[in-house]
């Protein structure tokens, strides 16, 4: 299953690979990337399926909730956050993650507990369940706040090139 792509031209449009951060096509850097997690398999015949772990990730986990009940087909997302980090695991089943920047959409298969996926903020992401039932964990680096959330892409738009602009004025430190 594909899931429509409301932003984004789809030539500018691609799948991640597994080589860490994505550059845009401008050069730009961001984060979003797949990570490997621990897992330890069942070494023993009375030892039931394997263990993932979640472990030392790059921002202290101030909010842990999980996306569930949704079919196959339904998307959710369809917002950015202004300083909020995520790390999304698909603890059952498959999604597609699409992280969207001003000029590119980089598109993230999440189909096994044993690999997550870093979201940083900036960026705008819409999820979509691939299987019936799936259950999709995020770990988030901060609590609730409405004020992080950017739902409007117009406005998500205006963020970005604020940014790129910010970041310009001042050489250019950090060009997430």
């Amino acid at each position: 299953m594909i899931c429509p792509s409301p932003h984004a031209d789809p030539a500018a449009s691609r799948i991640a690979t597994d080589d860490g951060s994505v550059a845009g096509s401008s050069g730009e850097q961001y984060e979003a990337r797949l990570i490997d997690l621990p897992t330890i398999d069942s070494q023993t015949p009375d030892a039931i399926g394997a263990i993932t772990v979640l472990e030392a990730p790059p921002f202290e986990i101030k909010r842990i909730y999980w996306i569930h009940g949704a079919g196959a087909g339904e998307m959710r997302g369809h917002h950015a956050h202004r300083t909020l980090c995520q790390i999304l695991v698909a603890v059952s089943g498959a999604f597609e993650i699409k992280a969207v920047t001003d000029t590119e959409e980089i598109r993230f298969m999440l189909d096994t507990p044993r690999r997550g996926l870093l979201l940083g903020p900036g960026l705008w992401r819409t999820i979509c369940a691939l299987k019936e039932n799936s259950v999709l964990m995020v770990a988030a680096s901060a609590t609730f706040n409405e004020a992080d959330y950017i739902r409007d892409f117009d406005a998500f738009l205006d963020f970005r090139k604020d940014l790129r602009e910010m970041r310009r004025n001042i050489g250019g430190i950090d060009q997430r």
